[in-house]
């Protein structure tokens, strides 16, 4: 049986694994919000770094966020003009 701390256990639940059927990104989710197209969207661990490179992050993105456990690892709330980007730039 192997010994999980106290510390460890706190913080399996914190990241969660990146869903390996993930090949550069996924659509989660889409909803309209204030009349535009917005994608929940997971992403491969190297589009992460690229993400948080791009500009206008209050207008077009943000980390994804679930309240038990902040953000949500690889997963990002964009606007349809930030998902087009991420589609030409990726694809």
């Amino acid at each position: 049986m192997k010994l999980v701390t106290r510390k460890h256990k706190k913080l399996q639940g914190v990241v969660p694994p990146y869903k390996s059927d993930v090949s550069l990104f996924k659509i989660i989710d889409r909803a309209l919000v204030d009349g535009e197209q917005w994608y929940t969207v997971q992403v491969h661990p190297d589009i992460r770094s690229w993400m948080y490179e791009q500009p206008n992050r209050d207008k077009l993105w943000y980390n994804h966020i679930d309240h038990r456990w902040y953000t949500v690892a690889n997963t990002f709330d964009m606007h349809e003009k930030m998902y087009i980007t991420l589609a030409l730039r990726w694809s």
